[in-house]
């Protein structure tokens, strides 16, 4: 978790504290507003109980409007795949999003139908990355 938000920008001092926080059991709320609710949803935040509560410009993901291509795969997605996994599936995954799209299902069911092809071929290791080829 902690190498996924410094990835998105975060300073690594910060995302190894809550990295060690929410193994420990907490949580970790990221929410993505526009800069002028910012304030806003920092004193909402803070007057619902949140702790350590900090605005920050990092770069959250999001899939692209339409088709996908290779290199619009968003860094979240990636970070689940291998490198060897990546480079084989890569064309598979967005083929199948993209099919999905075109069968008029909605984005997140385009993604779940995407990831079930990645595991026809891949199992996840003891850290959670898809790179266990299956024979």
């Amino acid at each position: 978790m902690g190498s996924a938000l410094i990835s998105l920008g975060m300073p690594q001092d910060k995302a190894a504290i809550y990295q060690t926080r929410v193994q420990a059991g907490e949580f970790l709320l990221v929410v993505q507003v526009p800069e002028e609710k910012s304030g806003e949803t920092y004193l909402l935040l803070q007057s619902s109980g949140g702790e350590e509560l900090s605005i920050n410009d990092l770069n959250l993901p999001s899939e692209p409007e339409g088709s996908l291509t290779p290199e619009t795969i968003s860094p979240d997605i990636r970070s689940d795949l291998s490198e060897e996994a990546q480079q084989t599936l890569q064309q598979t995954f967005v083929e199948a999003y993209n099919q999905s799209r075109q069968d008029n299902y909605d984005h997140s069911n385009a993604l779940l139908r995407a990831w079930d092809k990645v595991k026809q071929f891949f199992e996840r290791d003891d850290k959670g990355i898809f790179s266990k080829r299956k024979s």
